[in-house]
């Protein structure tokens, strides 16, 4: 300490206690530690459950299959296909909880090929609309090929995805348009409902893992992981996926992957 000429006059010695501090810092690396191997578990567990589950799944499915034929002109064939609706249900859950899990370990496995995003859209549509009779599904694809090198399994469940949620979240005999084209050095898809819509606010939430939205959305059933998983899947494409949409004027997905030359 100086006095008002600048002549020290004295010294001032100012000490922390910070055990606290750093026994707290240390306690909290250990918890995020810990919390990181027990999501590891968990989503060992998930795949190892979710792979148990699809085996006594598939049998339940085959009985309930040859159940439908042999009651096929008995009045008690409704319930058959009630149960037979609600267990592929579960079975699309578990999927999805097995595909999750996979990807938080980072054990999604993919297998490129060349691939022709028209031909593949083609045979979406058809089946598709064999079930969604108050749709008209209409394509708008381009003249030439657009090929890409991709998991086919997988981007074919990106696309009955959101051509599904299309479907799901409009109104009935509304129709759900699907344009192909490309943009520069990449093949393009959309998918343009004429449905509910998405607010402003939900729309950075959509591909969120487990997100469910607050407004009407809510109100339709789903595990909330079907546009995380789709997302992730583009991502390890290469490739990205967004909205645009606006609370009950419908929205657009657009889905771009890199085209091969």
């Amino acid at each position: 300490m100086q006095d008002k000429k600048g002549k020290i006059k004295g010294t001032s010695k100012i000490a922390n206690e910070i055990t606290v501090r750093v026994k707290a810092e240390k306690e909290r690396q250990l918890f995020a530690q810990r919390l990181q191997e027990l999501n590891t578990y968990k989503d060992e567990f998930m795949i190892m459950a979710s792979h148990e589950l699809k085996t006594p799944l598939t049998v339940i499915m085959a009985n309930l299959q040859i159940l439908e034929i042999q009651l096929k002109d008995d009045e008690r064939i409704s319930f058959v296909k009630k149960t037979i609706t609600q267990a592929q249900k579960l079975a699309g859950l578990i999927t999805n909880l097995f595909d999750v899990s996979k990807i938080q370990l980072g054990k999604l496995i993919l297998n490129f090929s060349e691939l022709d995003i028209n031909v593949l859209i083609e045979e979406i549509i058809s089946t598709l609309q064999q079930t969604a009779i108050k749709h008209d599904l209409i394509l708008d694809k381009a003249s030439d090929k657009l090929l890409v090198n991709a998991d086919r399994e997988r981007i074919e469940q990106v696309l009955i995805n959101v051509i599904g949620n299309a479907i799901k979240y409009s109104d009935e005999n509304k129709d759900v348009q699907i344009k192909t084209f490309r943009n520069g050095l990449n093949v393009e898809v959309v998918v343009i409902d004429q449905g509910i819509g998405i607010a402003e606010k939900e729309i950075e939430n959509v591909f969120q893992r487990f997100y469910h939205g607050s407004g009407s959305v809510s109100t339709y059933s789903g595990s909330g992981v079907g546009l995380y998983i789709s997302s992730e899947i583009i991502k390890s494409h290469g490739g990205k996926i967004w909205v645009e949409s606006e609370a009950g004027n419908g929205s657009a997905f657009h889905i771009s992957i890199p085209a091969l030359p």
